[in-house]
């Protein structure tokens, strides 16, 4: 009549089912689900609670559906790399230099959003699979393979170059809206002689000047350390950029 106790036990559908509901909103929620799930699963004997359990967990479906759709990026030339909080990360430091347009190491175009619930989890994956195919074949198609300056070697170049002019910007007309024309005292002290210049200088609302300077084949321009575009003189195009214009 009834069903044996031994047949009636839960195969972790409810579990799997509520694993699923939660990933979008909190993966962190979803794992212990889906954990459950399987272990009921397991328990109940089912073949097919298992298979559902383990194969159509939302962790197993999602992971393979990122992977395929950041390998395909990558074989474009699309691909991304998510800067992700070092509580998501899974490393020591920021997975990504906080200011960076472009991640120094696997050179992908850099997406400054911060994650927001399953975000937590897929960028995670894409950044994994962005970086192993980055390992295994090169930077992606149309990526900057060149070298890139550090924030301390751009100030020091900066310091040595020259303050730019309206010409210099016309590669970049975002920055004519925050560099303008502003009468600046430069003094200079050659040696038993002071010389006092007067002259247009472009500098942003914080006062800093914009500069010019060359640092090994490429060309900087910005302010110094806390501001500057890395720009290849054989294009003169920029090919990556660091921090705010306003700083």
């Amino acid at each position: 009549m009834c069903c044996h106790l031994s047949s009636c036990r839960p195969s972790g559908f409810l579990s799997w089912m509520a694993s699923w509901l939660t990933f979008p909103i909190c993966p962190i929620i979803s794992a212990p689900l889906a954990a459950i799930s399987v272990i009921r699963a397991v328990r109940s004997g089912s073949a097919y609670a298992m298979t559902r359990s383990a194969l159509l967990s939302p962790f197993l479906i999602v992971t393979l559906c990122v992977t395929v759709r950041t390998a395909a990026d990558y074989s474009h030339g699309q691909a991304v790399w998510h800067a992700m909080p070092k509580c998501c990360s899974g490393e020591q430091a920021a997975s990504a230099p906080i200011g960076w347009s472009v991640d120094p190491r696997t050179r992908l175009d850099v997406s400054p959003k911060p994650p927001q619930g399953h975000q937590r989890f897929t960028w995670w994956v894409s950044n994994r699979v962005a970086k192993n195919l980055v390992k295994l074949f090169g930077p992606q198609k149309g990526s900057w393979r060149g070298s890139l300056p550090g924030k301390e070697q751009a100030g020091r170049a900066f310091r040595t170059g020259r303050d730019a002019e309206p010409v210099d910007l016309t590669a970049f007309p975002e920055l004519a809206g925050v560099f303008g024309h502003r009468a600046l005292m430069r003094l200079n002290q050659p040696i038993g002689m002071t010389d006092i210049v007067l002259g247009p200088v472009m500098t942003n609302n914080a006062g800093s000047r914009l500069r010019i300077a060359d640092f090994y084949g490429l060309t900087l321009v910005g302010t110094g350390e806390q501001f500057f575009i890395v720009v290849d003189p054989s294009t003169n195009l920029e090919v990556a950029r660091y921090g705010d214009p306003s700083r």
